[in-house]
């Protein structure tokens, strides 16, 4: 299984429990900020967050949890 010439199992899909985890939770935070969820839900002004329009502070705390996936993901090394 090791760079065998019969191994054909695909480097798209990770190998790991932690990877697995890592691109399912990335996949569904990134779905979030897409439309049409973030257009039905996020996009608005009222109410404002720390003197920030909700739409900014939404996809701000979303974008940040995208950058903790990944770090988190290169530190368990998947």
């Amino acid at each position: 299984m090791n760079g065998e010439p019969g191994d054909r199992r695909s480097h798209w899909w990770p190998r790991t429990r932690d990877g697995r985890i890592a691109v399912i939770l990335f996949l569904a935070l990134f779905a979030l900020v897409q439309p049409p969820f973030v257009h039905g839900f996020a996009n608005r002004i009222e109410p404002r967050i720390l003197t920030m329009p909700f739409l900014y502070f939404y996809l701000l705390i979303i974008y940040i949890a995208l950058i903790a996936v990944l770090l988190w993901a290169q530190r368990r090394k998947v």
